[in-house]
């Protein structure tokens, strides 16, 4: 009997651990699950101009995608002010949205100063086949830098 209690034991224990091992360990990730790709990074140093609609990447697939968008404004520009903006299609129409960037917690365009620095994060539901393009526009440049990273989700 003690042996019988003994063996039940050691299985139950082993199916115990192997159940432990092979979970997520309550981190909600399925099998499925994957981590967005970065699928392209700018890096736009120093301007002084604005900068036309340029292309930033033409999605290959119809999906999401994650635009993140960082600008810091900088000396000697004291009165700089540099706008974002946006444009994709999508199944339905085209579209164009201005790039609130966070300045200083108030959303709306990058100026020098104290918190001349600002970021944007906007999902987009892009079409195959269709560019998405980004540009920056103002009346006032003085030298700007923008990163940017696009993440497929």
């Amino acid at each position: 009997m003690k042996r019988m209690v003994k063996l039940f034991s050691v299985v139950g224990l082993a199916i115990l651990a192997g159940l432990v091992l092979k979970s997520d360990r309550g981190h909600g990730q399925t099998a499925g699950s994957q981590s967005p790709i970065i699928i392209e990074r700018v890096v736009l140093k120093n301007q002084t101009a604005g900068i036309g609609p340029t292309a930033l990447f033409t999605p290959t697939v119809s999906g999401l995608y994650r635009i993140s968008t960082y600008v810091d404004v900088g000396p000697p520009s004291n009165d700089a002010q540099v706008c974002g903006s946006l444009s994709w299609n999508d199944d339905f129409s085209a579209h164009n949205n201005d790039l609130l960037w966070y300045v200083g917690g108030v959303p709306g365009c990058a100026f020098y100063g104290p918190n001349g620095e600002g970021s944007n994060v906007l999902v987009i539901h892009a079409a195959a086949n269709q560019p998405v393009t980004f540009g920056t526009s103002s009346g006032r440049y003085g030298v700007y830098t923008v990163l940017i990273t696009v993440e497929q989700l």
